[in-house]
């Protein structure tokens, strides 16, 4: 941009407009919140107005808006206000260097064919949260849940591990209509009292049994 900006001439405009000029202009270079537009056949450095979030490309049309020159002879600054036409099928990125909030006292909805979502770091406050998805992937390190209430209602679950550990510090029950147990080296079961009981049949097997 520094090549253009020596080639600008110096009277592409007004340089001590006493009232604010509104133009149109076409982008040459964009740099962050810094460009270079064709205005009148003529190169001006602009700066993208704080209400102009999106990313700005060459080829773009632009509103263009002079501020009058200050009354102790400073000079007048150039603002793009809005993006007017785009000519390539390029996407619009909306893009600000400074924090950014969407808020709405009422509902706010987003929809898309396609939603992506990169964050160094997410933090989701919820008062409460409703998911329905067809088809759920997550790839993570480390997960970590707290909850006062967890309520699962599974058609099937399938898990597999290195290894698995629960505590339960109270009570745990457990119903089934068939459960198998089996593990390739030791099972053990340790408790103060043990109970096993059937209304039929009771079968111990094994090629050494000791009782006592």
């Amino acid at each position: 941009m520094q090549a253009h900006r020596e080639a600008m001439p110096s009277e592409s405009m007004d340089q001590s407009p006493s009232v604010a000029q509104y133009l149109t202009g076409q982008v040459i270079e964009a740099d962050g919140d810094t460009c270079l537009l064709s205005v009148r056949h003529s190169l001006t450095e602009a700066r993208r107005a704080v209400s102009c979030l999106v990313d700005l490309e060459p080829g773009d049309t632009v509103a263009l808006l002079i501020t009058p020159a200050d009354v102790q002879g400073g000079s007048p600054i150039a603002y793009v206000t809005a993006l007017l036409d785009r000519a390539s099928q390029s996407p619009l990125r909306i893009r600000t260097d400074r924090p950014l909030s969407i808020e709405s006292t009422a509902t706010l909805s987003l929809r898309g064919r396609a939603m992506g979502l990169v964050s160094e770091q997410t933090s989701l406050t919820l008062g409460k949260m409703r998911l329905v998805a067809g088809d759920v992937v997550a790839e993570t390190g480390t997960v970590r849940l707290l909850s006062r209430l967890l309520h699962t209602v599974l058609d099937s679950m399938h898990l597999v591990a290195q290894r698995s550990f629960r505590h339960v510090a109270q009570s745990d029950h457990q119903r089934c209509g068939y459960l198998d147990l089996e593990a390739e080296q030791l099972v053990q079961i340790r408790a103060r009292n043990t109970m096993i009981t059937s209304q039929q049949l009771t079968r111990v097997d094994g090629a050494q049994i000791h009782v006592g």
